[in-house]
């Protein structure tokens, strides 16, 4: 599920890879991307997101170029694959450019939309690539040094027409070795008439995996802004959105990139997650990423 999936669609259809990279307390994320809109118009896209802002770079389809074997996309200059990235880029805000390398990527142990993913239909497709990794080398922002020596890594990736009507995402990875890495959604999922609120979440802890998905029976608790819960058989995980830093970002809808979302780069997110009677991680990321999107009418609180 790597690689790219948009040859031989023509029109309402978007492609989009996040490819977080974090040293100290320094983060940067990119988001090359695909996207079709409803007329049949092609084109392409790098988001970048810093601790203090985010910028978008359009670029026309014949700038954009993917594998269909395997996570290899290149957009202008700047190349995106399993093994790094190669960076010359600019927008009305940032000049990066540079390189990083990807070492000892960890996928999950199966799709992330389990059986899902083999529906033709769905809105919104999503993977992880890599729950962490090592990053390294270095990038120059503005003209300023970033430099990734045992870096961490995440990469994940979004397909379909368009992002959700309401869903709540969160991750986080404490250490480049792998021994901690989070990542929980819950959305909004609509199929034909119907409707429901699924979740999926896989937590690494101790080189371990540990997942929690609709598909298993879990069910979504509570989805508010700030919280949500989420508890499969004796599974239970809960993340609690402490202090945010958002800035804006685009989003498809029916895809064109015509929707304006925000994400926290870096912010402040408490993880509990029980396993049986068992606490097994309760901690506070300082660096964890976030967005919320929220519905026509939001419930009451």
């Amino acid at each position: 599920m790597t690689h790219f999936h948009g040859t031989r669609r023509k029109r309402t259809y978007f492609e989009g890879w996040y490819l977080k990279q974090q040293c100290g307390p320094y983060s940067l994320a990119l988001i090359p991307a695909y996207h079709i809109d409803e007329y049949g118009n092609p084109s392409a896209s790098i988001q970048i997101i810093t601790p203090d802002g985010s910028d978008f770079a359009a670029f026309d389809s014949g700038s954009f170029a993917a594998r269909k074997d395997r996570f290899w996309v290149r957009i202008g200059k700047n190349v995106f694959s399993e093994q790094g990235m190669k960076l010359d880029l600019a927008t009305p805000r940032y000049r990066i450019t540079g390189q990083v390398r990807f070492h000892s990527l960890t996928p999950l142990s199966y799709s992330a939309m389990g059986p899902f993913s083999l529906l033709p239909f769905m809105q919104c497709s999503h993977e992880v690539l890599s729950l962490c990794h090592t990053v390294e080398g270095t990038l120059l922002l503005n003209g300023k040094p970033l430099v990734f020596h045992r870096g961490i890594g995440y990469i994940e990736k979004d397909r379909g027409t368009s992002f959700p009507s309401q869903y709540f995402w969160t991750q986080c990875n404490q250490s480049a070795g792998g021994s901690q890495s989070i990542f929980m959604s819950a959305a909004h999922i609509p199929i034909g008439k119907f409707s429901f609120t699924g979740t999926t979440c896989c937590i690494l802890y101790g080189g371990r995996q540990y997942r929690l998905a609709t598909y298993l029976g879990a069910k979504v608790l509570r989805l508010r802004p700030q919280t949500v819960i989420v508890r499969q058989g004796k599974k239970y995980l809960r993340a609690d959105v402490l202090k945010v830093a958002p800035h804006p970002l685009q989003a498809p809808m029916r895809g064109g990139m015509s929707r304006s979302i925000q994400e926290s780069l870096c912010c402040q997110v408490r993880y509990r997650f029980y396993a049986g009677s068992h606490l097994l991680l309760d901690e506070v990321c300082q660096n964890a990423s976030y967005e919320y999107v929220a519905p026509d009418r939001e419930p009451a609180k």
